[in-house]
């Protein structure tokens, strides 16, 4: 495979993790409010998931944008 090859798989790889967290976090703002109502979640424990989350998010955009360079 050519170095341009792997770096488009790589970042075609990169947008489906992205894509993939990101729906994550929307489905846990969906959900999350009914779980701690029903006494499943607590309050702290949801935002530090959703925050988490976040942060997954945030890694992955920023080694995109490195690979992005280096492309």
């Amino acid at each position: 495979m050519t170095e341009t090859a792997t770096s488009t798989a790589q970042l075609a790889q990169f947008d489906r993790w992205i894509s993939c967290v990101s729906r994550e976090i929307q489905f846990m703002h969906r959900v999350y409010p009914a779980l701690i109502t029903r006494g499943k979640m607590t309050a702290e424990r949801a935002a530090r998931e959703i925050d988490t989350m976040g942060e997954v998010l945030a890694y992955l955009q920023r080694q995109r944008r490195v690979e992005t360079d280096h492309a």
